[in-house]
């Protein structure tokens, strides 16, 4: 597991002199959470990736090929049909014996770029094998319509003065791919990275890297042993001069489902990108996770600061938001649990969900170098109705912020059969200001006053800019269904908004289930409903 310790420099963000890539802060916790998940390795078991079709089984696009979305659809159904075999994972010893730091000296070069032509204002550049990324991905580029190979050479890269190169295959392949933008001649900025079993990411201008998003979760958090499909080989279509959009194709391949996605990427303030993929299980699965969003969360404002810690909080997202289509909105702080919590919300009409870092404020973190402020937030639009199922967030207990211990994701009700493809489109953003358009106002904080161990007082602020010219709304409060009226509600003038109160008995539960939501006379569902679950054992 990764040391929280660590001088957090490794990937993503870049910023670009010379002629070697120079990175922006990112945790020794993400650069490990990349490849391996996170703390799901100590907290469930996990499902081996070398078991995983034969690529040449699909008879993907070769270099020289046409290449074409379909293509790689039908190569993935092909392997869908064919047993999960071993994917190739050796490495040459010296790269297989690289530690954190040895890794992390190899540099890309600069110069050595992809799709460096004149007016690109986008680059390609391909990460090493090596240290814990043994995965083998394969890359093409397409341009005309035609494939053209990627192959590894020691040219790419700059090697620190603690990494002795050994012998290297023609073969090795690389570990994945970022995209980064020229804002000058000098100056390139990462805003999308591709990196370690079927993990992507991306930024906002100017922001640093975060939480990391997936193309699929098989039984996480079950009984099973959790699937960690891995991209095997990617497809990369030359930017049009000028472009800020690049389009991604990848081969995703596990031992219970392979599947073709397709990444239309465009570069702004927000990273938005738009997937579509078809998968085709192997075998029924009890757990289909669609649109993952991992992230962590060590503490924030509910929780006690531990006492080594002179950081007011410290977490990647501090919040999970839902939309329905007919505006009502749902707020669920996220929480450091004492055991694993899983938690499901029913939805029939998903507009969108999302894990957020509302909190922007710096005085509540105070890191200099992890710049938890400047976090993106993760935003997932439904392209098309997805039908009935749930938003389900997984909270894992954590000590540190070595950890991504918090996904969320789509989990359809209709079962996963084997042979049954499933379609997924649907629109990501990574940035600052998500989601876009109008909605409910928005709870800006809560905090919770312990009276004994099992009583509590909550207390939990919406911003409303209209409230000195609207009546008082009506705050109705459940705890686990039931209604309460332990609760006060009064004008915040300085938000402006409203801040409610309520004191909350757990007797004897060790689960309470509280919702809370602020509703004008009509009904109208002006704010976002407040969600907490406290487990005060």
């Amino acid at each position: 597991m990764a040391d929280a310790a660590a001088i957090e420099t490794i990937l993503g963000g870049s910023r670009t002199t010379g002629c070697v890539t120079t990175t922006m802060p990112l945790s020794r916790r993400q650069f490990t959470a990349g490849a391996l998940a996170g703390s799901l390795v100590a907290a469930v078991p996990i499902r081996s990736n070398a078991l995983a079709g034969d690529p040449t089984a699909g008879k993907l696009p070769q270099a020289g090929e046409p290449f074409s979305f379909d293509r790689l659809i039908e190569a993935a159904e092909a392997l869908s049909r064919h047993p999960s075999k071993p994917l190739p994972r050796e490495l040459p010893p010296w790269l297989d014996k690289l530690d954190y730091d040895g890794y992390r000296a190899i540099n890309f070069r600069t110069d050595q770029s992809l799709f460096t032509g004149d007016d690109s204002k986008l680059r390609m550049q391909m990460f090493h094998r090596g240290y814990i990324f043994h995965d083998r991905v394969r890359v093409f580029t397409v341009r005309d319509g035609r494939c053209d190979a990627v192959k590894f050479s020691p040219k790419f890269y700059q090697y620190g003065q603690q990494v002795q190169p050994g012998a290297i295959p023609d073969d090795l392949g690389f570990a994945g791919v970022r995209f980064l933008r020229a804002r000058s001649a000098h100056q390139l900025d990462e805003f999308l990275s591709f990196l370690g079993a079927s993990y992507f990411r991306g930024i906002g201008l100017n922001q640093t890297y975060g939480l990391s998003a997936r193309g699929l979760a098989i039984d996480t958090a079950t009984k099973q042993a959790e699937e960690f499909p891995v991209f095997t080989t990617i497809y990369v279509r030359e930017p049009e001069p000028g472009s800020m959009a690049v389009t991604v194709w990848a081969l995703l391949q596990s031992p219970g489902a392979t599947g073709a996605f397709e990444f239309k990427a465009t570069a702004g303030r927000k990273t938005l990108i738009d997937v579509t993929a078809r998968v085709f299980p192997r075998y029924a699965l009890e757990k289909l996770g669609i649109a993952p969003l991992t992230s962590m969360y060590w503490y924030g404002q509910p929780e006690r600061r531990p006492e080594h810690e002179f950081r007011p909080q410290i977490h990647d997202s501090d919040g999970l938001l839902i939309a329905h289509r007919d505006g009502r909105r749902l707020w669920r702080p996220l929480m450091n649990p004492s055991r694993v919590h899983v938690e499901p919300f029913e939805v029939n009409d998903l507009a969108g969900f999302g894990l957020m870092q509302r909190d922007r404020v710096f005085s509540h973190y105070q890191d200099l170098e992890a710049r938890y402020h400047n976090r993106p937030s993760g935003w997932v639009q439904p392209l098309g109705d997805w039908g009935p199922g749930s938003v389900e967030l997984v909270e894992l207990p954590t000590d540190n912020e070595a950890n991504d211990n918090i996904v969320a994701y789509w989990r359809p009700a209709e079962p996963v059969v084997a042979g049954k493809a499933i379609d997924v489109s649907y629109r990501l953003g990574f940035g600052e200001h998500l989601p876009e358009g109008d909605g409910a106002y928005p709870v800006t904080a809560t905090q919770m006053i312990r009276r004994s161990p099992r009583q509590a007082t909550f207390i939990v602020d919406w911003r409303d800019g209209q409230n000195a010219q609207r009546d008082m709304p009506k705050a109705r409060v459940t705890v686990n269904g039931v209604p309460i009226n332990t609760t006060h509600l009064m004008r915040h003038d300085e938000l402006p908004g409203w801040r409610l109160l309520l004191d909350v008995d757990a007797a004897e539960h060790d689960s309470i289930v509280i919702r809370a939501s602020l509703n004008e006379h009509n009904d109208s569902p002006l704010f976002e409903t407040w969600a907490y679950t406290w487990l005060p054992s």
